[in-house]
């Protein structure tokens, strides 16, 4: 493994630490606030995106007597927000890839996508009719790409009976499968950091609750349950993963540097990323550019010492064109980034080595800049705020620090000093 090295002017040290313990530890109840309540407002979605998931199941099955349905991405490894898409995978749909002797690769390619564009349309017809119950409205459309979608935007309106589901049930588990194969995986909700808390009042009302679900078929290139597996299992060997994935998945959603259809960060990429910071780390030295001083961490850091030490790294330390994530940290002269020298970042996908997650990220030095300016802001408005006590009774508002962390720092972190100041 090689130690990356700074690649351009990196702030100092009180840039990204609080010079107050205080500060650091505001920022960090702030940061398990934000946590708690995204898992909440999440959960919200399970009730209905688990009724619909068992309805398409019935459909599936009609169509396909052997096929079944199984969740994978953020829904199912405890990493969703309310504004997560549901994704689904029909296992078991048979002829999608038929041996075609004489075909090239890319011609055995496009006629595998006719295939499956085929297979989709046959089960539209029997999709619509899952919309036709009193609480939810559905729009379907099908939309090709490497790996062709229903993609269906679900209206869902909660009664008293859906709220009280949402709040009190537990997500189906592995002994409620909704599918036919042994990988099927139902919808999950990680504890995360201080684990679910009750919806907000603004759930138990009867507005839509709008949510997307997109509906693939599996074949050989479809590597959606692995990677979700894969996910899984980091955060189980990684706890702080799943709260510091909550935040900067956020800190990109909030610039629109998330989607990889834009040129942003996928969420698996930025999964593989994060991950490999928190197993590095220790021996990562985040330095300072002037005195070149080893910041030191506690042994049991916090989350806000976490997620300000990894948008450091790969604001400022990390330089795509040397460094690759590949199985770990590696140069990018590596063997197995030889495929990808043409792209602006590697994150090789330990599921299918033959392919960068990040392929499609060309935004990476916008990405870079925003890491750095976030942890700058989130710092001095955690800072200024040690001067608001709030009145007896009354919680500390994180609000601030938030905006600041997900706006990009600079303006709102001088506009909190200014509320400060005497």
């Amino acid at each position: 493994m090689t130690t990356p090295q700074p690649h351009r002017s990196v702030p100092t040290r009180a840039a990204l630490f609080p010079s107050s313990q205080k500060a650091l530890e505001l920022l960090n109840e702030a940061l398990k606030a934000f946590v708690r309540r995204e898992h909440a407002q999440a959960s919200l979605v399970n009730q209905p995106a688990c009724e619909l998931m068992r309805r398409i199941s019935d459909e599936v099955s009609g169509l396909w007597p052997h096929a079944g349905v199984a969740c994978y991405g953020s829904r199912a490894t405890g990493l969703a927000s309310v504004k997560s898409d549901v994704d689904l995978v029909l296992l078991g749909v048979p002829n999608l890839e038929p041996s075609r002797p004489g075909l090239g690769p890319r011609e055995q390619r496009e006629a595998t996508m006719r295939t499956q564009l085929a297979a989709l349309q046959r089960l539209v017809p029997r999709l619509e009719r899952v919309g036709l119950v009193p609480s939810m409205t559905l729009r379907l459309s099908i939309q090709k790409s490497v790996v062709p979608i229903i993609a269906i935007t679900a209206s869902h309106v909660p009664g008293p009976a859906v709220d009280a589901a949402a709040t009190d049930a537990s997500p189906p588990t592995s002994d409620e499968p909704v599918a036919s194969d042994a990988d099927a995986t139902p919808l999950a909700v990680a504890d995360g950091a201080g684990g679910l808390q009750p919806p907000s009042e603004a759930a138990s009302s009867h507005s839509p609750l709008p949510f997307h679900i997109d509906v693939s078929l599996h074949t050989s290139l479809h590597s959606g349950l692995a990677a979700a597996q894969h996910v899984r299992q980091l955060q189980t060997m990684l706890p702080p993963l799943n709260p510091m994935l909550i935040v900067l998945k956020e800190v990109l959603r909030a610039k629109s540097l998330k989607s990889a259809f834009t040129g942003g960060l996928s969420s698996y990429a930025l999964t593989l990323m994060a991950a490999q910071f928190l197993i590095h780390s220790p021996a990562l030295p985040s330095r300072d550019a002037a005195s070149h001083h080893i910041l030191h961490r506690p042994n049991s850091p916090s989350l806000a010492v976490l997620l300000l030490e990894c948008l450091h790294f790969f604001g400022n330390i990390f330089d795509p064109q040397q460094h690759a994530i590949a199985g770990g940290l590696v140069p990018r002269t590596h063997p197995v980034c030889a495929p990808f020298a043409l792209d602006a970042i590697v994150v090789v996908d330990p599921c299918n080595p033959s392919c960068n997650v990040a392929s499609s990220c060309y935004r990476v030095a916008q990405i870079q800049a925003l890491f750095g300016e976030s942890a700058r802001g989130a710092v001095s408005v955690a800072t200024a705020s040690l001067a608001q006590k709030p009145a007896a009774g009354q919680q500390f508002d994180f609000g601030p620090i938030m905006r600041a962390l997900f706006g990009g720092g600079a303006a709102v972190a001088g506009e909190a000093h200014r509320q400060s100041a005497p």
